[in-house]
């Protein structure tokens, strides 16, 4: 898979608080049947031993699909994982600090809440720019503010 040339069209964002009784496997399943063209995995509360645990897991999975997994905040869990990126946000550690950890090869998301945020992402080497929430949701409770 080149990772540098990868389909954006459907970004699918783990959280376990809304798989309604589903296991993330399962919903992952569901979400690559349905066209998931990459996965991130996002969970704010695991454990380093979960997050690796439920990554390997999903990972399977989208390699089988040859999509990428992609790891939120965890420069760390990415690297043991194998996995093909890395998405930091403003409050994470610094985006140029991850390209120097995870190397050229490796997928980089930035959050930009702001133009300028967004601007500097690209400047410090991010692959993609996740632009920020607009509308309060379960997850996301302060984002409009």
């Amino acid at each position: 898979m080149n990772q540098k040339h990868i389909s954006w069209a459907v970004y699918v964002i783990t959280d376990r608080a809304a798989t309604r009784g589903r296991t993330m496997l399962d919903v992952l399943r569901a979400a690559i049947q349905g066209g998931a063209s990459a996965v991130q995995l996002r969970d704010k509360t695991a454990s380093t031993r979960d997050m690796l645990a439920l990554g390997e897991a999903l990972h399977v999975l989208t390699r089988a699909a040859n999509i990428p997994l992609i790891v939120n905040d965890r420069v760390d869990v990415a690297l043991a994982l194998g996995a093909e990126g890395v998405h930091v946000g403003q409050d994470d550690m610094p985006a140029p600090q991850a390209r120097q950890l995870i190397g050229p090869d490796l997928l980089l998301g930035v959050s930009a809440y702001t133009v300028e945020q967004a601007v500097q992402a690209e400047r410090d080497g991010a692959d993609y720019i996740g632009a920020g929430d607009v509308y309060g949701t379960p997850s996301k409770a302060d984002a409009g503010e």
